[in-house]
C-alpha cells in the first residue's frame, strides 16, 4: 500500500494540501514544495508495485521520459527519486479539469473547442514522436483543461507518459500480460504481439479522443474487453454525421480510425490540420452549424501573432497554420498481414520500436509550391562533393547536400526504417512542395548522423534562415513537431535550436 498522507504531512520536500486522486500506479497529491516554493502534482508509488522490479523500472523510467519533454503543451516532471522506501515523482500541477469532465454527461463539446483541444495535444504528441518517445494512453482524462486568466483560451496540457517507451527500450523490460493502453483507444495493432508498434498508435488515439471530443461517445461500445477489442479490430469506423455533425468530420475520423495503419494520418499534426481546415471551411460555407457546436467569438487575440506579448502567466498559443494533410495526399496500400486472435493479444504487448520519426510542419511558399531563392542558393552552394548516386532514393526530388555555413533549418520529418525510405520520403515531399531532403550521415556533424539502431536517416526539411531569431520564428509559424537545427562542423548533433 501507499503511505497515507494527509494535509500538512511533510515527504521528502514537500508538504502535503490534499489528496487528489488513486489508481493502480500509487496515489496522487497536490503538495507544496517547500524549496522551491510552489505547488506539484506528487505522485506516489504503489509500495506493492514497488517490490516489482520491472515496475519500479518503468516508474522510474516515465519520469526520465517525461522529463526529457519540454514543451508548452506537455505537463512538467520537476523531480523523481525515493524517499523512506517510497518511490516518488513531483510534477507541474495543473488547476482545472480534464477534457473528459465536459462530455461526462454525453454530450460533445463545442467543434471550435474540440478543433483547438486536439490541435494542442498533437502538438504535444508531434514533439514527443520526433523524440522517439510514444504516449500510448491518449484519452480525454489524459488531457488538461488548464484554468486561464479573464479573456484566454483554456490553457491544454497532455499528462501521463507513464506508460511511453522510448527507443531505446528492449523486449525484456516490457512487462508481460500487462495491456497498457485504455482498450476504448486503442489502436488495432496494440492488440497483436507480433507487431512493433509505432507513432501510429497515438494517431489511432487522437481520433478516437477526437470523436469522443465531438459526440459524447466513445467509438465502439461494449461492456467487455472483448467486444471492445472487437470493435477496434472489426467494426467500420464510426461517423459524427450519425450524432447530427457535419459530413466533412466523417472523412476525418476514417482516416484516423483506419484499421491499416498505413492509411492514416502520418502525424498526429496532419490530423489537426484536417479538423482545423474543415471547420474552417465550415465556417466560410455559411452553412448553420450544430446548437452545441457554435464557434465562440474571440476576436483578435495574441493567440493569431506569435510576437506578440501576452499578459503575465498567460499562455499563447502556437500559431494556426496552413493544413498539412492536403485533400489529395495518397496513401500506400502495403500487403495485409493476417491478424492474430483478439484474444490471444490480451496475453503480451508487443515492444516498442519507433519505426517512422515524422515531425511536420508547413512554412510560407508561393502559390506555386517552390522553394524560395535563399533556399535554392543554400542547397546549390555546397562545398563538399554531393552524396553518391546510389544514397539518393526513388523519389520525384534529387537528393540534397546543403553547405555546412551556419545556416538553419527546419526539419519537418525523418525516415529511419530500411526499407520504408522512399515511401516515407514521398509522402513528406508530395505533403510540403519546395521542401527538400537530405541523408544525415553525409552533410554536417551537426545533424545525427545514424538512430541508435545504427540505421541511416534521411531528413525532409526546409531552409530557416541564419539567426535564431528567423528558425524560431518559422519553427513557431509551423507548429506541430517542426524543430530547428544549425548546418555546421561544431555544434554538437544532439543540440536543438531552443525557441
Amino acid at each position: 500500500m501507499t503511505a497515507t498522507l494527509s494535509a500538512g504531512d511533510g515527504f521528502a520536500s514537500y508538504r502535503i494540501v490534499r489528496l487528489i486522486g488513486a489508481g493502480g500506479m500509487g496515489t496522487m497529491y497536490l503538495a507544496h514544495d517547500d524549496d522551491l516554493d510552489r505547488p506539484v502534482a506528487l505522485k506516489l508509488m504503489s509500495r506493492g508495485l514497488a517490490d516489482d522490479a520491472d515496475l519500479k523500472a518503468r516508474f522510474l523510467r516515465e519520469a526520465k521520459t517525461a522529463a526529457r519533454l519540454d514543451h508548452p503543451n506537455i505537463v512538467s516532471v520537476y523531480a523523481r527519486g525515493v524517499h523512506e522506501g517510497q518511490l516518488y515523482i513531483a510534477m507541474q500541477f495543473i488547476e482545472g479539469s480534464d477534457a473528459s469532465w465536459p462530455i461526462k454527461a454525453g454530450h460533445g463539446m463545442p467543434m471550435d473547442r474540440a478543433v483547438r483541444i486536439v490541435s494542442e495535444t498533437a502538438a504535444a504528441l508531434d514533439f514527443a514522436h520526433v523524440r522517439g518517445i510514444l504516449h500510448r494512453d491518449v484519452k480525454p482524462a489524459n488531457i488538461l483543461l488548464a484554468q486561464s486568466e479573464s479573456g484566454q483560451l483554456e490553457r491544454v496540457l497532455l499528462a501521463d507518459f507513464g506508460i511511453a517507451k522510448a527507443l531505446e527500450d528492449t523486449a525484456d523490460q516490457t512487462h508481460t500480460g500487462l495491456v497498457l493502453a485504455s482498450f476504448q483507444y486503442a489502436a488495432p495493432e496494440q492488440f497483436d504481439p507480433q507487431v512493433t508498434l509505432d507513432h501510429r498508435v497515438d494517431v489511432y488515439a487522437l481520433g478516437a479522443t477526437f470523436y469522443h471530443l465531438l459526440t459524447g461517445q466513445q467509438p465502439f461500445s461494449g461492456s467487455t474487453m472483448a467486444q471492445l477489442i472487437s470493435g477496434h479490430l472489426h467494426q467500420a469506423p464510426p461517423r459524427p454525421s450519425a450524432h447530427g455533425l457535419p459530413m466533412e468530420f466523417d472523412r476525418i475520423i476514417a482516416t484516423a480510425l483506419a484499421k491499416n495503419r498505413e492509411h492514416r494520418y502520418p502525424t498526429c499534426g496532419a490530423l489537426a490540420a484536417d479538423a482545423r481546415d474543415a471547420f474552417a471551411a465550415l465556417n466560410r460555407s455559411g452553412r448553420p452549424l450544430p446548437p452545441s457546436a457554435t464557434p465562440t467569438a474571440e476576436g483578435p487575440s495574441s493567440r493569431s501573432d506569435p510576437t506578440s506579448v501576452a499578459p503575465q502567466g498567460a499562455y499563447v498559443a502556437p500559431t494556426m497554420m496552413r493544413p498539412h494533410h492536403p485533400a489529395n495526399f495518397a496513401y500506400p496500400s502495403p500487403p495485409q498481414k493476417n491478424k492474430k486472435s483478439a484474444f490471444a493479444a490480451l496475453a503480451v504487448v508487443g515492444t516498442l520500436a519507433f519505426t517512422a520519426l515524422l515531425a511536420w510542419a508547413v512554412l510560407s511558399v508561393g502559390d506555386s509550391g517552390e522553394p524560395d531563392a535563399e533556399a535554392v542558393k543554400t542547397l546549390s552552394t555546397s562545398d563538399t562533393p554531393r552524396p553518391a548516386t546510389d544514397l539518393a532514393l526513388d523519389v520525384t526530388a534529387p537528393i540534397t547536400q546543403p553547405a555546412c555555413d551556419g545556416s538553419g533549418i527546419v526539419v519537418l520529418g525523418s525516415a529511419v526504417t530500411p526499407g520504408r525510405y522512399d515511401a516515407e520520403v514521398q509522402q513528406m515531399l508530395n505533403a510540403f512542395p519546395g521542401a527538400a531532403y537530405l541523408r544525415t550521415d553525409q552533410v554536417c556533424s551537426s545533424l545525427r548522423p545514424r538512430t541508435e539502431a545504427g540505421n541511416p536517416i534521411y531528413a525532409v526539411y526546409r531552409y530557416a534562415g541564419r539567426v535564431q531569431s528567423e528558425v524560431c520564428s518559422a519553427v513557431r509559424a509551423a507548429g506541430g513537431g517542426a524543430y530547428g537545427k544549425w548546418l555546421d562542423k561544431t555544434t554538437d548533433p544532439g543540440y536543438i535550436i531552443p525557441c
